[in-house]
């Protein structure tokens, strides 16, 4: 019904605006070591926007689509609202988890902002898209100057950091 419908697009979007309002409240006051947010609205609305088109409502499913499509805009603007508040100096992590998968291999996407990442790599500057979880692991720990293992399965690619870091 509509009104399920609704609540489904709000709730998400209620509970990721207000993760984002604390963080930004928190460093607009203190600059902390670490701090960590979970926006997962998405995760929620693309399960919803899954099984809808299992139902074969092509109207709903597009409708859907659009609000997907949507909130990928929201998240855009909330984690440059966030990474500007933490500031240049600042090392950003933003993860994900793998996506939906049609068949192909399942990556997950690590955009990482800051003094030590070498931003000439890619064409989209800051982005790498990683297989998750085994690569996420040593470029996280490496990224926050902690030791990483040769016993991990995955393995950190140097060149997406300044020479300065390495």
């Amino acid at each position: 019904n509509g009104l399920e419908n609704s609540l489904a697009v709000v709730r998400p979007a209620l509970y990721d605006a207000f993760a984002q309002r604390v963080v930004l409240d928190v460093l607009a006051h203190e600059r902390p070591d670490y701090v960590q947010v979970g926006l997962t609205g998405l995760d929620i609305l693309r399960n919803a926007w899954v099984q809808l088109a299992a139902t074969g409502d092509d109207p709903l499913r597009a409708r859907w689509t659009a609000v997907v499509e949507g909130y990928y805009r929201f998240l855009d603007r909330a984690l440059g609202r966030i990474a500007r508040a933490a500031g240049d100096d600042a090392l950003v992590v933003i993860a994900s988890c793998p996506g939906i998968s049609a068949g192909r291999e399942r990556l997950g996407l690590l955009v990482l902002h800051g003094p030590a990442i070498n931003r000439g790599r890619a064409a989209a500057k800051d982005v790498m898209v990683v297989h998750l979880p085994e690569n996420l692991a040593p470029t996280l720990l490496f990224a926050l100057g902690l030791p990483t293992s040769e016993e991990q399965d995955g393995r950190l690619d140097p060149s997406w950091f300044s020479a300065g870091a390495l």
